[in-house]
């Protein structure tokens, strides 16, 4: 059942990238009439599937081809919807019989469909470069005893989707670890997505713990699971299920972090954490346990 729908996903893929290549190409060829369709669908059709043929062939560990294909993606995606939007109002205008002064309709909205896609893609690459912080102050109706560095007070910092990976590196996570310690936080918590689903594709592995154990809370650093979370091995091993969290768990064990999977603790002897593993982990298999079981026999 999981090939077909994977088949019928990339036959969709598929068709979606037939319809703006072909605009492409004729737009391409207006410019320069020499180009031929058999040197371009080619390149073209491998721009698109660029980072599904990385994950299905072995070639994960060249890395350009992977950064490559994570950006040509998006990109198509955004191409794809800007096109779409634009040829519905070009086919709506001309069935109100409203004529635009421009002689070439499908050629200018292809372009202004590129320029919108690049747009996005520029917009979103620095806005993914910007480390964004949110404040929330909870009360709860509870007694807090114990050890709490302030009696009746706790100060989380709360992190998420640090996609450690290709384009995330040591001096980012420094700069992530500077400002929550400038938050002067009692406890850490990193809600998943702290990887981008390769440890092997990381650079500096010694340097990002060392960068990690910057960390200054006193009620220690605690993470669960992200979809993302997994250690690939390789991209084929992930589609056979084969993905697991052992290295990843061991790595951040080093940088003093706690990986809770389906696990509680007892913080300061004044709290209950729960950790749950995430409920569908990409290229893993397993069963999490529910809330009531992780709840059993703890203290209210």
């Amino acid at each position: 059942m999981w090939i077909f729908r994977i088949s019928f996903v990339l036959l969709i893929y598929l068709l979606i990238n037939i319809y703006t290549g072909v605009r492409v190409f004729d737009s391409l060829k207006y410019f320069c009439p020499c180009l031929r369709a058999l040197l371009f669908w080619p390149v073209y059709i491998t721009l698109c599937f660029s980072l599904i043929l990385v994950m299905i062939l072995p070639l994960d560990k060249i890395l350009f081809l992977r950064q490559t294909g994570m950006y040509s993606l998006p990109f198509f995606g955004y191409f794809f919807f800007a096109l779409l939007v634009l040829d519905a109002l070009r086919i709506g205008l001309n069935h109100l019989k409203i004529a635009l002064p421009i002689s070439n309709l499908p050629l200018v909205s292809t372009i202004i469909a590129i320029g919108i896609a690049v747009l996005f893609m520029v917009y979103g690459t620095f806005h993914a470069r910007k480390i964004h912080t949110v404040n929330y102050e909870i009360t709860l109706n509870k007694h807090a005893s114990g050890l709490l560095p302030q009696e009746g007070r706790l100060r989380i910092a709360l992190i998420s989707d640090t996609h450690i990976g290709l384009n995330v590196n040591r001096q980012w996570i420094a700069n992530i670890v500077d400002i929550v310690n400038r938050t002067e936080p009692d406890i850490v918590i990193i809600v998943g997505d702290i990887f981008d689903n390769d440890i092997d594709s990381v650079r500096d592995l010694e340097g990002l713990v060392y960068e990690l154990r910057r960390f200054n809370a006193p009620l220690g650093v605690f993470a669960s699971q992200g979809n993302h979370d997994v250690d690939r091995i390789s991209w084929r091993g992930a589609l056979r299920g084969e993905a697991s969290t052992v290295r990843i768990k061991d790595f951040l064990k080093n940088a003093d972090i706690d990986l809770l999977l389906d696990e509680v603790v007892f913080v300061a002897d004044s709290f209950y954490l729960v950790g749950r593993r995430d409920v569908s982990p990409i290229g893993s298999r397993h069963v999490r346990k529910t809330a009531a079981d992780l709840a059993e026999g703890l203290v209210k």
